[in-house]
């Protein structure tokens, strides 16, 4: 036999009964009893024993398995097997099994470890043969034991949330340093300060030692320290095995089955990770369950806890696993790889990838709820029962702020409770995106809000009589929070709404002592309307309330030549008030006469002046039309940064002012100041005038704000704002026949900044530098617009004609993708591009398509996914090469993550030498307010903006417009989809319903047989399909195209009204492309109803079936053939049906741009099962190819795409 340690195994015993000459089996890391390979006899004369007299100590802070195993001595593989739990422990190996319960718990471990005596067997030859038992039932002998005793000090301490984190910190030090000197074989007496901070930990103890009772603090553990070594006995008859040493069967025995023993430690560490992960969440749970949040609200609680159980239950399905498939492994029964397809197995499941996210997500909202908790509670407020308050007779109102979302599903624990029971859940599915959550700044927003209101209304009520509490409740309405209000003992709620903040009150006239004032009508929330005056010098307001149709309000016996101070108060329910600015007046003479219209709407350019000014740009000339009141008019001005204004006072025949020896290129503000007695003066509006050449264009602007920039809107006119048209154009200037042409598409998500890149675009043509200090604007303010328009137009077209610019432009300005009207909204986009596409005053062909995407776009959500495919699914394939990547929100370096986003959803657009996207970077920050502070940053902005512009035009100047003709197409052939799987869905419901009504009359007649052959009338009812016209649901869409003749909705839903029936999506040649019949436009029509298939109850005779049947009803055979017939006329309709949604599909792979868009995919598995059903194996084939060639993350986008399909 070799000697100890060679081919020999080393482990440790663990407590368990090793003995000399025992047989192991390696594989399942068990001892085998009861069977020896020698005899006692040969044992006791082979035994070589030697002392080995060794102590050592450690202490740790660390409660790692990694930590623990190093204490322990543990090998990777056996701390495998003790994971896997094919070994039981003992003595002080149990320590193994003690973990942290929480993260409020700091944890000391100080380690013993002892060896007494050094045993081997020593056997110089042994006979080769076969071995006499079973020779599979082990693998190794053993063939040294190393006797001995470990024992491990375990010293909690627990820390609550309101200690002080730096007195914790030198407790731990102190206790920590103290340790480590007793195991440095310095003395264990304690000084007072460790005295202090060792009372505060508690003592678990694992040992191989036999104590008449275990330590439990510090001092007791010091005392039991002190003793181990006489625990051993004199002659340390009394210690155990701690470590052994295993020679291998095989090399005693040929045919004994060699041991694979080794298992690599990338695995053992990689599961190992796995199982204390979930422990550590576990922790993590137990932590949020004994917090405030988890003990107050138990929406919150219950689903802390069910995630610890589904973590605890998840660790022990692991473990059980681990410990199934370690013998067969090491036994070479299975392939190391099963271990990988375990690690695989548990990455794709719901305890890996979202377990992390989720619990940061937890946390966030229970630091939020106990913020929220602690305020209400300081201010009164406490969790309370609501019954017992609304039965007591004193409370005449209850308050409760409610949290709404507590209770809100939870999609990661649904998923994780399905795979813990084996039913899995598609994969595809994104917790990120399906997750609904109230962490968002919005719902955050609105519950600070409701802080504030609920306890301002505490501190207007402190009568008893109004009882504020806390509560938890599911109202999807209301996320995040709201305010419930209970009156008189009434059970139901009403949810508390303040005020809004009424309209400052407008001073209409001001007379001798007296003042009339106009005020606006209250909002629905306000019970009462006041009106607050004052004078200046007072506190107190005197009050007076404003009927509910008073419209005005009159002040009398006001002081005069006294300023007074007014205000409107809007008093909702429990008087909670809310205050409207301050106006503030002064009450003159009645002589006095103040000057009522705005002198703005007075100032003008004098038109033979103007020509003056163009030849002399230091002269401005302005008409001022004199006011006939008894001081004086003066014309005041200054340059923006000055702060005094110059005044130039006008005489009474005076119409004009001239202001001379102004700079050029200064921005200058200009007023007039209507002077009364008593120097009561009454100022108009500012208006701001740059003396330089753009004064010409900034004459045909409107000024939006004052400001450097200063920011002026472009006087356009707009066409097309009749119902019409699904677009609408705004142009600015003629074109020019003469000149070059380009046109740009702009698309994108919500909130890209797509309109700020068009006034960019608009100022880059216009030559705007930054040191102009002004910013003109061509897009409009939509609240402009009415609300019928916002419905049906919703493309922009702006058409820029600059005459001194070397080209003209016109820019599609499509509506963002992704926002909150959802995805039917998002159709309308492609509805219009159609319609644009094919008008005749419409864009035809297109130079550049620019995909706008934020440059901080770092990842892929299926939210994301969606939209890009939407966006690509607009246009024919021969585009590609015109589509460019604009990113905005950039910051000038290179935007790697969204461009890796972008080639990760497969975007085709152009590319450069290298292969790349074409990009350009802006920041859309130019118009933003100009700050010294910020100088530098502000003037970098600009120049990235203006020279990512450049490469714009740049790119313009030198690729090749493309025709709409194939876009065009596209469009067309998913609306044909739409309509043909609309139309074959109703087919497959109405033979369903034909079906039935052949099974009912055939049993009509079977039981009336003996009528039918005696000829004889009888009645019976059947159930049948017809079909009536509805309203449409207005969630969904707006408006139908349907056939009259074959009763069947053509285009649904389908975008606004047209001139003419003919110029209908679905129509061709004057004729439907889609209803069964393929009927005449003329049989269309266009409205808020679609079809739809009903069944009623319908009474008939034997009388009315002959009739239908031509008398030829001579027995119930011919009936049943006969509607046979009808339910095979009715399947080749659903076979036409079928394939003609299947050709839109193949031509839509054949021309668009995104071949395996959600506009085909979220219909594949409907018709590859309809294509099976009329037995076309192949098409369907074709559909399944296309829906596996989709990939993981079109399938997301696709369940994006149905779960925001009817918002």
């Amino acid at each position: 036999m070799d000697p100890v340690g060679v081919n020999s195994i080393e482990t440790a015993a663990l407590g368990r009964p090793f003995q000399l000459g025992m047989l192991y089996d390696c594989r399942r890391d068990a001892l085998v009893p009861g069977i020896r390979l020698w005899s006692k006899e040969q044992l006791q004369q082979n035994i070589n024993t030697k002392p080995q007299i060794n102590t050592v100590f450690a202490v740790t802070a660390s409660d790692s398995a990694e930590d623990k195993s190093r204490l322990l001595d543990i090998d990777g593989c056996l701390k495998l097997s003790f994971l896997g739990g094919l070994i039981n422990v003992s003595g002080a190996a149990n320590f193994l099994k003690d973990t942290k319960k929480s993260f409020n718990q700091q944890r000391l471990t100080l380690h013993y470890h002892s060896t007494t005596k050094f045993e081997e067997l020593i056997m110089n030859h042994f006979p080769s043969g076969e071995m006499a038992h079973d020779n599979d039932v082990a693998t190794h002998v053993v063939t040294a034991v190393l006797y001995g005793a470990d024992a491990c000090f375990v010293f909690d301490r627990e820390v609550s949330s309101d200690e002080d984190k730096r007195v914790i910190a030198g407790e731990v030090k102190a206790v920590f340093g103290k340790l480590k000197g007793i195991s440095a074989g310095a003395n264990i007496n304690l000084n007072d300060n460790q005295r202090t901070a060792a009372q505060k930990f508690s003592c678990t103890f694992y040992g191989d030692f036999q104590l008449p009772c275990n330590p439990t603090s510090f001092e007791d553990a010091m005392k039991v320290f002190e003793d181990l070594p006489k625990l051993l006995g004199e002659n340390k008859e009394l210690a155990i095995p701690l470590k052994v040493w295993l020679y291998p069967l095989d090399r005693l025995f040929s045919r004994v089955v060699k041991f694979q023993h080794e298992i690599s430690i990338g695995l053992s560490t990689d599961i190992e990770s796995v199982i204390e992960h979930l422990s550590t969440t576990e922790m993590k749970c137990s932590d949020l369950l004994t917090d405030t949040p988890a003990l107050t609200f138990t929406a919150f609680h219950d689903k802390i806890n069910e995630m610890k159980k589904n973590c605890y239950q998840c660790r022990l399905s692991l473990m059980k696993k681990l410990g199934s498939l370690l013998p067969k492994i090491r036994g070479k029964f299975i392939e190391e790889t099963a271990l990988i397809d375990l690690l695989n197995d548990h990455k794709e499941s719901p305890f890996e990838s979202s377990l992390a996210q989720w619990l940061e997500m937890k946390e966030e909202e229970s630091d939020i709820i106990k913020s929220l908790f602690t305020q209400l509670n300081d201010s009164g407020a406490m969790v309370e029962k609501l019954n017992k308050n609304l039965m007591h007779l004193k409370v005449t109102h209850v308050v409760i702020y409610m949290f709404t979302s507590l209770g809100w599903p939870d999609v990661l624990l649904s998923k994780q409770k399905a795979y813990l029971s084996s039913v899995k859940e598609n994969e595809d599915k994104s917790s990120e995106s399906e997750h609904k959550t109230w962490l968002t700044s919005e719902i955050q927003k609105t519950m600070r809000n409701n802080l504030e209101v609920f306890k301002k209304l505490i501190d207007l009520n402190v009568s008893k009589s109004v009882k504020f509490i806390v509560a938890s409740k599911e109202m999807e309405n209301s996320p995040g929070s709201c305010i419930l209000l209970y009156e008189n003992g009434c059970n139901e709620a009403v949810r508390f709404t303040p005020p809004s903040k009424p309209d400052c009150p407008v001073i209409e006239d001001v007379r001798c002592r007296q003042v009339i004032l106009k005020v606006s009508p209250p909002c629905p929330a306000t019970e009462e309307l006041k009106l607050l005056y004052k004078m200046k010098e007072e506190k107190d307001w005197t009050s007076q309330t404003v009927s509910k149709n008073q419209n005005t309000v009159t002040l009398t016996d006001l002081r005069p030549d006294t300023e007074y101070s007014i205000k409107c108060a809007a008093v909702g329910k429990l008087n909670y008030t809310v205050d409207s600015d301050v106006t503030r007046l002064t009450v003159i003479n009645q002589n006095l006469i103040k000057a009522k219209e705005s002198a703005t709407e007075n100032l003008c350019w004098t038109e033979n002046k103007c020509s003056v000014l163009l030849g002399n740009t230091k002269e401005t000339t302005f008409t001022a039309l004199y006011k006939k009141i008894q001081e004086e008019l003066k014309l005041l001005y200054k340059m923006k940064e000055e702060k005094d204004w110059t005044s130039q006072t006008m005489s009474k025949n005076q119409n004009t002012v001239t202001l001379t020896d102004l700079r050029p290129d200064t921005q200058y503000s200009i007023k007039c100041a209507a002077v009364g007695k008593l120097n009561y003066i009454t100022e108009s509006d500012v208006t701001t005038v740059i003396t330089k050449d753009k004064n010409k264009l900034i004459m045909k602007t409107i000024l939006i704000k004052d400001g450097n920039p200063a920011r002026y809107r472009l006087q356009t006119r707009t066409d097309n704002l009749c119902q019409s048209e699904t677009y609408r154009k705004i142009t600015f200037g003629e074109r020019s026949k003469n000149k070059p042409h380009k046109t740009i598409l702009l698309v994108g998500e919500t909130g890209t900044g797509k309109t700020t890149l068009i006034d960019t675009m608009i100022n880059y043509m216009l030559d705007v530098k930054r040191k102009d200090k002004v910013w003109f604007e061509i897009t409009d303010d939509q609240s402009d617009r009415t609300q019928q328009h916002t419905q049906t137009t919703i493309i922009t077209v702006y058409e820029f004609y600059l005459q001194e610019s070397p080209i003209d432009l016109t820019i599609i300005d499509t509506p963002g993708y992704g926002n909150t009207d959802g995805v039917e909204f998002d159709k309308q986009i492609a509805v219009s591009l159609l319609s644009l596409s094919k008008s005749t005053k419409g864009i035809h062909e297109i130079d550049a398509v620019c995909l706008v995407i934020y440059a901080t776009q770092n990842r892929l959500s299926y939210r994301t996914m969606y939209i890009f495919d939407a966006v690509q699914s607009l246009f024919g394939r021969d585009i590609a090469e015109n589509i460019v990547l604009l990113f905005t929100r950039s910051d000038g370096a290179p935007p790697k993550n969204a461009l890796t986003a972008v080639k990760e959803a497969q975007i085709k657009c152009a590319v450069n030498y290298k292969n790349q996207p074409v990009f350009f970077l802006f920041d859309n920050c130019q118009s933003d307010e100009a700050d010294e502070e910020y100088e530098i940053t502000q003037k970098q902005s600009w120049y990235r903006s203006f020279r990512g512009m450049t490469g714009l035009f740049e790119f313009l100047d030198t690729i090749k417009p493309k025709s709409l003709v194939m876009t065009r197409d596209v469009l067309q052939q998913q609306k044909q989809l739409e309509a043909a799987v609309s139309n074959l869905h109703l087919h497959v419901q109405m033979m369903g319903l034909k079906q039935n009504e052949l099974k009912q009359t055939q049993e009509v007649l079977e039981q009336n047989k003996e009528h039918v052959k005696d000829n004889k009338n009888f009645e019976y009812e059947v159930k049948v399909p017809y079909k009536e016209k509805v309203d449409i649901d207005h969630s969904k869409a707006k408006m139908a195209t349907c056939c009259t003749v074959c009763e069947e909705n053509c285009v649904y839903p389908d975008s606004g009204w047209v001139r003419n029936r003919s110029w209908f999506n679905a129509m061709k040649n004057d004729h439907c492309t889609v209803c069964t019949n393929k009927c005449h436009y003329s049989k269309h029509v266009k409205g808020a109803k679609i079809y739809v298939t009903k069944t009623k109850i319908e009474k008939r005779t034997y009388e009315d079936l002959k009739k239908k049947y031509v008398d030829k009803i001579g027995d119930g055979v011919f009936v049943a053939k006969k509607l046979e017939e009808e339910l095979q006329e009715l399947e080749k309709e659903k076979i036409k049906l079928v394939n003609e949604a299947f050709d839109c599909v193949e031509m839509l792979q054949k021309i668009t741009l995104n071949i395996d868009s959600l506009i085909i995919l979220q219909h594949i598995d409907f018709l590859t099962e309809k294509l099976k059903e009329v037995n076309e194996p192949e098409k369907a084939q074709t559909l399944e190819n296309i829906k596996k060639t989709a990939g993981k993350e079109k399938h997301g986008a696709l369940e994006y795409f149905f779960k925001n399909k009817l918002k």
